[in-house]
């Protein structure tokens, strides 16, 4: 019985092999304004090809007078398979070329930014993917999709979606959830929202992202933030970051901060500061300041828009920051308290102890108990060399009142060592805590 290869409807082999080819590609790779033409319409480009509004004529590669020939490619290439794959390679193969050319040349136009690309495209139809190096660029994945609209290549639509979903990263996220493929899109809203659900974890981050990224962050319930005076500050300095002039960035976050902020939710300091400062518009600053004002003076039974709902999380991260020459300047038995932070909708906060000997920590309810909440909760700090925060022991404890729970000392050192120079939980002279707690149902 005879050997049988199966190669799976796979063919790299035979790319520039000339012993599978019956055609010589010539490829005149050009310097001229095309480029700029393709990517100034790319997203409009690609949406419409998914949709099927383009016809083939408006596909053909466009030639331009007075262009500049950079260099001259020649490949070995197989004409039944472009043409299986290729909607524009069918029609070039089927013009009567072979009894025009006596060497049975077919010539194409590429600009020469497209020059890598144009590989890759002439990799997946013969081999059904990109090479590996194309996986990994998300610039270059576009690029490729981008060509493969303009060679009519209609069988790679499913594979780069399921490539690019798998490759996301956040400036890639950033980028498709301007766009308007859905697969794409929503890929993306589900990456930022599994990212940024710790918002305070890649704080430098969210400065960099579009308006679009920043709504569907700040827009989901289960956002992890240790208050809602926060969320207002981080809104408002990606703002202007983005915006540097006022008037452009009161248009933009009227657009869009009422359905971030939970305004009733931030503290009387926050809204008097928010009257203060020129971010808002007057009417709208005054506007949402009154009505939380109103809100917190009326009985909870009156909530009905969700803005006046304070974010209702089972569990939460909470990072706390504080400075050597602080910690140095705390006396015997005083102590301090971080920001407060919400947890089954109820305030808790750090409190910072100087024993005589030792630093305590400690997690404890900063208003009243509505009722009895039982917590698993787990401490941790930053050190050097490892750069990552070091947990310790897991605790659970049933808050029946305003007590607080914690570690008298909290890394096994005396006050001494803890304030020393070499240290290696101050990093640049800064002690970084967490607390990731979790309501026990």
């Amino acid at each position: 019985m005879g050997q049988s290869n199966n190669y799976d409807g796979k063919f790299g082999f035979a790319l520039k092999n000339p012993s599978f080819s019956d055609r010589m590609l010539q490829i005149k790779v050009i310097k001229g304004p095309q480029l700029e033409k393709l990517k100034a319409n790319f997203m409009d480009n690609i949406v419409k090809w998914f949709l099927g509004f383009y016809s083939r004529d408006q596909r053909v590669l466009p030639t331009e007078p007075k262009e500049q020939v950079l260099r001259t490619e020649e490949i070995h290439v197989n004409s039944a398979i472009l043409a299986s794959k290729s909607h524009f390679f069918h029609k070039l193969f089927s013009n009567g070329m072979q009894e025009t050319d006596p060497r049975n040349n077919v010539t194409i136009k590429i600009d020469a930014s497209e020059a890598v690309a144009f590989m890759e495209l002439l990799h997946y139809m013969y081999e059904g993917k990109v090479s590996s190096s194309a996986e990994g660029s998300f610039v270059t994945l576009m690029d490729v999709m981008r060509l493969s609209d303009k060679f009519q290549v209609v069988s790679c639509n499913d594979y780069f979606i399921q490539l690019i979903k798998r490759t996301m990263t956040p400036e890639s996220a950033n980028v498709l959830v301007t766009g308007d493929i859905l697969p794409l899109v929503e890929a993306a809203k589900e990456f930022l929202v599994t990212r940024y659900k710790d918002v305070m974890k890649f704080e430098k981050e969210l400065y960099n992202l579009t308006l679009p990224a920043i709504e569907v962050i700040f827009s989901m319930e289960e956002l992890q933030v240790p208050s809602e005076d926060l969320v207002y500050n981080m809104v408002v300095k990606w703002a202007r970051k983005k915006y540097p002039l006022p008037q452009e960035r009161r248009a933009v976050l009227g657009s869009c901060i009422t359905r971030l902020v939970h305004f009733p939710c931030l503290s009387p300091g926050k809204l008097k500061d928010i009257l203060a400062r020129d971010d808002l518009d007057p009417d709208l600053a005054n506007c949402v300041v009154k009505e939380a004002l109103f809100f917190k003076a009326e009985s909870s039974k009156e909530i009905l828009d969700r803005r006046s709902i304070k974010r209702d999380y089972t569990s939460c991260i909470y990072y706390f920051d504080l400075s050597l020459d602080r910690c140095k300047r705390l006396k015997v038995n005083e102590f301090l308290y971080s920001g407060r932070f919400y947890l089954g909708n109820q305030s808790f906060c750090l409190s910072i102890y100087h024993f005589s000997t030792a630093l305590g920590v400690y997690l404890e309810p900063k208003d009243s108990l509505l009722k009895e909440i039982t917590v698993n909760y787990t401490f941790s700090a930053m050190k050097k060399p490892e750069m990552d925060f070091m947990k310790n022991n897991t605790t659970e404890h049933k808050f029946t009142s305003l007590s607080k729970w914690g570690y008298r000392n909290l890394f096994n050192m005396p006050w001494e060592s803890f304030v020393a120079e070499d240290n290696s939980y101050f990093i640049d002279e800064m002690l970084h805590l967490k607390v990731e707690a979790t309501i026990v149902e």
